[in-house]
């Protein structure tokens, strides 16, 4: 737990603060635009082969294994 804390304190210490992919993160109240730019760039560092699921979807009715 407090390394959790630690971690948070890190990333930032406005209210709300969200974390994206435990690498980028949103503090305070920002505009659609910085959320985007957050996203585009853990997308973009983002490894797609380490991804086992990268391209399969789920239906209405569940998942095929």
């Amino acid at each position: 737990m407090k390394d959790d804390e630690s971690f948070a304190a890190q990333l930032g210490s406005g209210v709300p603060l969200f974390v994206f992919d435990s690498s980028f993160s949103v503090s305070g109240a920002q505009p659609d635009a910085v959320f985007l730019e957050a996203l585009n760039k853990m997308v973009a560092n983002s490894n797609p082969e380490d991804s086992s699921m990268m391209g399969q979807v789920c239906s209405i009715d569940g998942c095929k294994v």
